[in-house]
């Protein structure tokens, strides 16, 4: 199963932490934090892809992705849906 989403460690200068604290976010392209933490049923989800710019996808660069067990990272659905003929 593929994923729509990518963490990269990060190499250069960058922005503040991103906390996504019991609520839900939704971004899409790629996307620099110094940290990223996802707490207290956080959600952080994927914008569905729309045929146009980087809908369906999402790039994560930080040096610390934390992720507790009460949150998540959502992609499901947000790909590319291929052609039906």
């Amino acid at each position: 199963m593929a994923f729509p989403f990518i963490l990269l460690a990060a190499s250069t200068a960058m922005a503040a932490d991103l906390t996504v604290n019991a609520t839900t976010t939704t971004l899409n392209g790629t996307q620099t934090y110094d940290n990223i933490y996802v707490i207290n049923g956080g959600k952080l989800v994927v914008t569905t892809y729309t045929g146009s710019g980087t809908t369906g996808t999402v790039t994560l660069v930080a040096d610390y992705v934390y992720v507790d067990a009460t949150s998540s990272i959502v992609a499901s659905g947000a790909g590319y849906r291929g052609v039906s003929n």
